[in-house]
Formats: C-alpha cells, sequence, structure tokens
C-alpha cells in the first residue's frame, strides 16, 4: 500500500513500518537491545496464554496501558464500562459502498453548476474544500446513483477514518451533510440521542480512543485482505470500550 498525499491520491511511497521494525530487530541481534516504541517493544515468554496469542497487538504496552486505564472506571462511583455498540440501543455504525467512480468524474470543470462534489477521507477530516472531487451525475448507472446515496452522511453522523491514519475523527456538518458525498473510507457512527453523540465524539477525539483505534491491523497488510479489514475497523468501532456516567433517577 502506498501513502497519500494532501489530496488523498496515492504517492510512490510505501505506507509500512517493516522497515523500521527490521532494523530494530538487526539492532537486538547485534547488540541486545533496541529503543522501543509503538511498532517495536519486548514481551517475555512468560506473558503467552494458553492460546498463544502471537498477535504484537496483544502485548502492546501503550495499548495495554489504555484499556487498564478505561477499565478502571468500572470501580468508580457512577461510571460503568461500555462498548461504543452498547452506548445507545439505536447507535448504526456503518460504512459506504465499495464502488468505481472513474466514469463519473469531470477533470478540471470550468462550471460545477450541474455536478455533484466528492471529498476524499482527507478532504472531509481536514475540511479541504480545495481537493474536491466533481461528479456528473448524468452519467451514472442505477448501481451507481444508488453507491452515491450510501455514501451521503447526515448532519450529526461521526466520521472515523479506517485508512491512512486510523481513528482520525470528524463530525458531519449540515453543509458536509447537504451538499458533498463522502468517501467511504470513513466509518460512519450515527447517534440519534444528542447528548449521547457529544460525549462519544468527545471520547473519540481522545488520546484513549486514538490509542484503542491504533490497536488495529494497518493499511500494509496484503490488497487481497482489504475486505477483512474493513470489517475489523468497524468492528473495532463497535466494540471498542468506553467509560460513562451512569445516570441514577
Amino acid at each position: 500500500m502506498f501513502a497519500l498525499d494532501e489530496k488523498g491520491s496515492a504517492t510512490s511511497e510505501l505506507d509500512e513500518d517493516l522497515t523500521q521494525i527490521a532494523e530494530a530487530y538487526k539492532t537486538f541481534r547485534d547488540i541486545g537491545t533496541f529503543t522501543e516504541s509503538e511498532t517495536c517493544f519486548t514481551a517475555e515468554r512468560g506473558e503467552l496464554d494458553d492460546n498463544l496469542n502471537l498477535n504484537p497487538q496483544h502485548y502492546s504496552p501503550e495499548l495495554n496501558a489504555t484499556l487498564e486505564k478505561v477499565s478502571k472506571f468500572d470501580d468508580k462511583p457512577d461510571w460503568s464500562v461500555t462498548t461504543i455498540g452498547q452506548l445507545d440501543k439505536n447507535i448504526r455504525i456503518y460504512m459506504g459502498p465499495r464502488w468505481s467512480s472513474r466514469s463519473l468524474v469531470v477533470e478540471d470543470p470550468s462550471d460545477t453548476t450541474n455536478l455533484t462534489p466528492y471529498l476524499t477521507a482527507n478532504g472531509a477530516l481536514e475540511q479541504r474544500r480545495m481537493t474536491v472531487k466533481w461528479f456528473d451525475m448524468s452519467r451514472a448507472t442505477d448501481k451507481q446513483k444508488e453507491c452515491v446515496r450510501m455514501l451521503r452522511v447526515q448532519k450529526g453522523d461521526i466520521l472515523i477514518s479506517r485508512s491512512g491514519t486510523i481513528g482520525k475523527v470528524t463530525y458531519a456538518t449540515r453543509i458536509l451533510a447537504d451538499k458533498y458525498v463522502i468517501s467511504d473510507d470513513l466509518v460512519r457512527v450515527r447517534v440519534p440521542d444528542e447528548n449521547m453523540r457529544a460525549y462519544l465524539l468527545a471520547f473519540l477525539m481522545s488520546s484513549t480512543a486514538m490509542n484503542l483505534m491504533k490497536a488495529h491491523p494497518r493499511r500494509e497488510l496484503a490488497a487481497s485482505a482489504v475486505i477483512v479489514l474493513r470489517g475489523l475497523i468497524r468492528s473495532m468501532a463497535r466494540r471498542c470500550p468506553i467509560s460513562r456516567p451512569v445516570c441514577r433517577t
């Protein structure tokens, strides 16, 4: 997989951390130690459980410290720990469809009056309207029209990146919802209750939530695993632990 530029387009630079991991391992073999980081750390043999879990994220110091931090809220008066998927019975977490828009794109249009604006994930996250692409929907097939309908967001939707830097969050404003088609690279979280939505948004923008989201597979997975990755990111968003105050009447 390749790193993306500011317009959300693939560059020739590989987006990977295997080089850093290999160099750290070579240093460890040569001198018996290395500098630990988010992607390079050690685990004792005694930490292996009966299932012999070899997933490195299972032993990530940063992740385990974050999980412990969140779980402690269960011991606090008037607080409980649940998952995002169970935070509200009406919560909806979903992704837009994978589709091909190539036939709809209009390059450098002089008149956009009858065109539909489309934002990449980076464009939506960073509110960079200069990265907009333009679609001519008069060319669209019925299937493409349905995909565009499914890619529309609603005001108040929480949007979470599932590629590139996983876990970046933004909020769908009325302009974003009414005017733009939004990339399927953003997981949609829809919470009808305004107070719960505001609380969830604040949590997702915290360093705690970022650490939990980063625990899932990165973009360097093979292209054949993309469907699995998409499912895992949505699953992570649904199962991500979250502390919340308990309302008592």
